[in-house]
């Protein structure tokens, strides 16, 4: 579990971070997720193919990193539940 605050409200979230992963981590530093169950994964503007934010995401799915930081999920099956809204 990890706990989730807004700094300005004080308002917290535990989140589910238990799931597992296997991660292959290539030479030029790119990395491929392979992930069962939940974890935390923040996006930045225009950093990923998913909004900005903080989410718990579960199921079955791939996370891939390149070079430059850009991530790409893709849910096999599975949830992504933005964070933001459960500690505004």
């Amino acid at each position: 579990m990890v706990r989730i605050v807004n700094s300005e409200t004080g308002a917290s979230y535990d989140a589910d971070a238990s799931g597992r992963a296997v991660v292959e981590i290539r030479p030029d530093r790119s990395q491929s997720w392979y992930v069962v169950g939940p974890i935390l994964a923040g996006f930045g503007e225009g950093g990923g193919n998913v909004p900005r934010g903080l989410y718990t995401v579960d199921g079955a799915y791939t996370l891939e990193l390149s070079t430059t930081g850009y991530k790409t999920l893709k849910l096999i099956h599975g949830t992504s539940d933005p964070l933001c809204s459960k500690v505004s």
